[in-house]
């Protein structure tokens, strides 16, 4: 006996077959019906377990390439995410070296800082678009650091405790995320160090990355150089801290 199934349909036969007692029984009847040699097993049905059942005989499957129906609907759904998922990866891609640019600058000048700050706004209404947390996530941080820059230390203290809490909690470990916090943390370190040397009456730039002090009057320097020892942490606490 020789039967031509498509491939699905015999897997699934061999999967009944396998498991189920009535589609066995309902089987060999039909194979019975066909093959014409219902004599010599009459009494299968009466069989308890029909897998048991010497069968006189041996059926054939040839196996079809199965039928492929396209799913036009679900391609038009998908086709118009990917080239969505593709246009907002190009825009973060151009407004991020566009934003990294204006940010270097905004070491030195304030509008530089405040448009990097914009860009980072831009990148972050992308982010919601496409419903994606760890990029917000990042912007946030663009965010804080435009903020760091023109000099609003709490605003930008309080975005980075909240991102680094975010990045530690989710589901998805993004450790580049937490080095970017540890690290926008320890900027903002440095910024209420640089405080702390103002308010003392000391005036200091960087350069190159070198920090210089020049000491107001003999006095100041007096105070600074009995007080240089001391922990620096008063200024700011743990960033893991609520």
């Amino acid at each position: 006996m020789c039967l031509t199934l498509d491939s699905h349909v015999a897997s699934c036969a061999a999967h009944e077959l396998a498991l189920s007692r009535i589609f066995r029984k309902k089987f060999l009847k039909y194979a019975k019906s066909k093959v014409g040699l219902s004599h010599s097993f009459n009494n299968v049905d009466d069989h308890e377990d029909v897998k048991l059942v010497w069968i006189p005989f041996v059926i054939e499957i040839q196996l079809e390439y199965p039928k492929q129906k396209i799913d036009y609907s679900w391609f038009y759904r998908i086709q118009s995410l990917v080239i969505l998922k593709l246009k907002t990866e190009e825009s973060m891609a151009l407004l991020s070296t566009l934003g990294g640019g204006f940010s270097a600058l905004g070491d030195y000048y304030e509008k530089h800082s405040l448009e990097a700050g914009k860009i980072a706004l831009r990148q972050l209404k992308i982010a919601f678009m496409i419903c994606d947390p760890l990029i917000a996530a990042r912007c946030y941080l663009y965010i804080a650091l435009s903020l760091m820059q023109r000099g609003y230390l709490k605003k930008s203290k309080l975005i980075i405790r909240k991102q680094y809490s975010f990045a530690k909690d989710h589901f998805i470990k993004d450790y580049r995320l937490i080095a970017m916090c540890r690290g926008l943390w320890s900027r903002l370190q440095f910024m209420y160090y640089l405080h702390r040397l103002k308010r003392q009456g000391i005036a200091c730039s960087v350069q190159h990355g070198v920090l210089t002090e020049y000491y107001s009057d003999y006095n100041t320097c007096n105070a600074w150089s009995q007080t240089s020892g001391q922990d620096e942490n008063r200024i700011s606490v743990d960033l893991g801290a609520s």
